[in-house]
C-alpha cells in the first residue's frame, strides 16, 4: 500500500512501472519520473483506464477519494473515464470567446496571408463585442448584433467574421470534441451581404465619378493612391496590398512583383505608365522610406495594410458620392481588372498582350514558347490604360 513517504522515494527506471496502493488504485511512474494516480476497469467488456492527476498535484487521499467516485459511476454501468473527459469538455465550453479564438487562429491550419486577415477581424469586431461571451452562451443572434453596425459600410469584414465563428466552432467540434451547436450556421450570408456576380465592369462614366468621388472622400491619400495604382496596373489586391519599395524600379518604369506573391507562382513585371510612377514618387514622399512596404500598416510600418481596407476605402468613395446624389452600383477591387480588360479587347489590343498584362498563366505548349515578356507591347498598353483614365477622369478625348 502506498504512503506519502514511500511515494517520494519512488525513482524513475527504464521504463514505465506501477506501484499498487488499494481496491484498484496504483501510482504510474513514467521514464521521466512523472508520478499518476490511475485505476484500470473493465465495462461492457472493454478495459478502460481513467488517470485521477498528478502527484504532488492530485494527494494520496484525494486520490483515494476520486477512485471511490470512480466506482459509484462504474457501479451505474456508466464510464469514469467517458465521464471525466465530458466534464472536461464542459468546462471548454465555458471558456470565453476571445480565449477560444485565441487558440484557434494560432493552431488551424489555413494560408498565413488568411490567418493574418483573420486576426485583424477577430480584433476589430469578434473580441469587442463577442469576446467575453463563453463558448457555449453565444447565440445567432449575438452574432447578428455584433455584425449589423458594419453591414453596409464593410460587408467583406462582416462576412469574414460569420465565417471565423462557424469555423471556430467546427474546429472546436471536429478538434476538441465540445459538441456545442454551432451557432453561426443560422447567421445565412446571403442575409449580410450578396455579392455581385463575377463579370462587373465599371463603364466610362462610372470611373469618372469614382475618380472624382475620390478626390472629396475623407480617407488618406496614400489611400487614394493605393485605388488609383490598382486601377491603373491592373494588379490583384493582394499584389499591391504586399508592395515592398525594393521591388519598384522607377528608372526602368517597372515593378516586379516576387513569385510568392502570385497567384499563379511565378515572378510578374509591371510596366508603369507615367501616371503610377508618379504616384509611386508620391508614395515614397509620404512615407520618406519609413517602412519597406508601399503601403505600410497604420499603427505598425513593420507590416502591410490588411486586405480588406482597400474594399472599405471604395465603399467610402461611394458614399461620398451618393451625398452629392452620385449613385456609383456596388463592385470589388478585382473589377478595375476586369474594366481594364473590357476596354482594352474592345480598343483591340493583342488578347496574349492583355492576358500577360493580367498575369494570366497559361499552361498549355503554345504558352511555354510564349512566355517572352513582350515589354514594348505591355508598356505601350499600360500607358494607352492611363492615358484613358486620365481622358475619362478630365471628359477628354484620347486617341491610342
Amino acid at each position: 500500500m502506498l504512503s506519502d513517504t514511500k511515494i517520494k522515494t519512488l525513482k524513475p527506471k527504464d521504463r514505465l512501472y506501477r506501484v499498487a496502493d488499494r481496491d484498484g488504485l496504483y501510482l504510474a511512474v513514467t521514464r521521466t519520473g512523472v508520478k499518476s494516480f490511475r485505476y484500470n476497469y473493465k465495462i461492457d467488456g472493454r478495459q478502460e483506464t481513467i488517470t485521477f492527476g498528478q502527484y504532488p498535484v492530485i494527494s494520496l487521499a484525494e486520490a483515494r477519494e476520486m477512485l471511490l467516485q470512480a466506482k459509484k459511476v462504474l457501479a451505474l454501468g456508466r464510464s469514469p473515464a467517458r465521464e471525466k473527459k465530458a466534464a472536461a469538455i464542459g468546462r471548454k465550453a465555458e471558456d470565453t470567446i476571445e480565449a477560444g479564438i485565441g487558440e484557434w487562429i494560432e493552431k488551424a491550419q489555413m494560408a498565413e496571408s488568411t490567418r493574418r486577415a483573420r486576426r485583424y477581424t477577430i480584433r476589430s469586431v469578434i473580441i469587442p463585442k463577442l469576446g467575453r461571451l463563453h463558448i457555449s452562451e453565444l447565440t445567432d443572434n449575438d452574432i447578428r448584433k455584433a455584425i449589423e453596425p458594419i453591414k453596409a459600410s464593410a460587408p467583406a469584414t462582416a462576412l469574414t467574421a460569420r465565417d471565423i465563428l462557424s469555423s471556430f466552432y467546427l474546429w472546436l467540434n471536429e478538434t476538441k470534441g465540445i459538441r456545442i451547436d454551432n451557432p453561426a450556421r443560422y447567421v445565412k450570408p446571403s442575409t449580410i451581404h450578396v455579392f455581385k456576380s463575377r463579370d462587373r465592369t465599371l463603364s466610362a462614366e462610372e470611373l469618372k465619378n469614382f475618380l472624382r468621388a475620390l478626390d472629396y472622400t475623407p480617407i488618406a491619400s496614400s489611400n487614394k493612391a493605393f485605388l488609383k495604382l490598382l486601377l491603373l496596373t491592373a494588379v490583384r489586391k493582394g499584389e499591391l496590398v504586399g508592395a515592398k519599395w525594393d521591388e519598384v524600379d522607377f528608372e526602368a518604369g517597372k515593378w516586379t512583383i516576387p513569385s510568392e506573391r502570385m497567384k499563379g507562382g511565378l515572378a510578374h513585371i509591371v510596366y508603369l505608365s507615367r501616371q503610377a510612377v508618379d504616384l509611386f514618387i508620391g508614395l515614397q514622399y509620404i512615407g520618406d522610406g519609413a517602412s519597406e512596404y508601399v503601403f505600410p500598416g497604420r499603427n505598425d510600418s513593420t507590416i502591410s495594410i490588411v486586405p480588406q481596407s482597400p474594399n472599405k476605402w471604395i465603399n467610402d468613395a461611394r458614399r461620398a458620392a451618393a451625398k452629392k446624389g452620385i449613385e456609383i452600383a456596388a463592385f470589388t477591387p478585382h473589377d478595375f481588372r476586369r474594366t481594364f480588360s473590357t476596354f482594352a479587347n474592345e480598343e483591340g489590343f493583342r488578347p496574349d498582350i492583355i492576358e500577360r498584362c493580367l498575369a494570366h498563366e497559361h499552361h498549355d505548349i503554345r504558352a511555354v514558347y510564349n512566355r517572352a515578356e513582350y515589354a514594348k507591347e505591355r508598356k505601350e498598353l499600360m500607358q494607352w490604360w492611363a492615358d484613358k483614365v486620365t481622358a475619362i477622369a478630365t471628359e477628354r478625348a484620347v486617341n491610342r
